[in-house]
């Protein structure tokens, strides 16, 4: 057959499609943003999961937030299967800028339950 194959190894270029055909990157300047725009929707996605698990909203609206979250989540998986080195490094900066923040938060809610009021940050 004539059918094209997937492309299975890391590649860096400027030239790639994320997610969906309308979303076609082929300059320097697209290629930056489409980084810059991966790294936020995977820090969001993140965030947006943790806040579901952490807190206590109405059970539909946390139903909603998983749903919309992990979908996110996916999405991220995908753009990291177009093999490209830099849209890869950018969902894994995000992922851990994610993470980063929310370690922070809840350690900086921990050491606020151990100090007395007037020490709280």
């Amino acid at each position: 057959g004539g059918g094209s194959k997937m492309v299975m190894t890391f590649y860096q270029g400027v030239d790639v499609v994320i997610l969906f055909d309308s979303w076609k990157v082929s300059t320097v300047g697209g290629y930056v943003g489409a980084l810059i725009l991966t790294t936020l929707f995977t820090f969001v996605a993140f965030m947006m999961k943790e806040f579901t698990l952490a807190t206590r909203i109405h059970l539909a609206f946390r139903i909603v937030l998983m749903f919309v979250s992990t979908a996110f989540l996916y999405m991220a998986m995908l753009i990291t299967m177009t093999y490209n080195g830099g849209l890869f490094f950018a969902v894994v900066t995000g992922l851990t800028a994610g993470w980063t923040v929310n370690e922070f938060l809840r350690l900086r809610k921990v050491a606020n339950l151990h100090r007395t009021p007037y020490e709280k940050i």
